[in-house]
C-alpha cells in the first residue's frame, strides 16, 4: 500500500492525515519555490524566506533538558517530579535535574 492510498483511506474516515514526505520530495515541490522558500543544507540555519536567513539563536535542548525547569515553574514539586520520572510519564534529562 502506498501512502497515497493509505492517505485517502484516512481521509475517507475523515481522520486528519497528510503523508510525511522525504528531504527529496521537499526540495521539489513547486509551492515552495512559488513562495520564495529555499532551503540551503550545511548553514547555520538552512531556511531562506524571502531572501532572508533567520537568525539561530543558541541551541535546540536536549530531550528532556528542561523539563525539570517548567515544571517547577508549572507549580510541580521536587517529588512530584521525581515520581513522574520514576513512573516514565516524562523524561528528565539527569544534569537538566541538578541545574533548577
Amino acid at each position: 500500500m502506498t501512502r497515497e492510498i493509505a492517505a485517502e483511506a484516512l481521509i475517507r474516515y475523515d481522520v486528519p492525515v497528510f503523508p510525511v514526505r522525504g528531504l527529496e520530495e521537499i526540495l521539489l515541490d513547486k509551492t515552495l519555490s512559488q513562495r520564495r522558500f529555499d532551503l540551503e543544507i550545511g548553514s547555520t540555519s538552512p531556511f531562506l524566506i524571502d531572501n532572508l536567513r533567520p537568525a539561530v539563536n543558541g541551541h535546540v535542548p536536549n530531550h528532556g533538558q528542561n523539563t525539570k525547569q517548567i515544571l517547577m515553574e508549572l507549580g510541580y514539586t521536587d517529588d512530584q517530579i521525581i515520581k513522574l520520572s520514576e513512573e516514565k510519564i516524562i523524561l528528565c534529562d539527569e544534569e537538566s535535574s541538578n541545574d533548577a
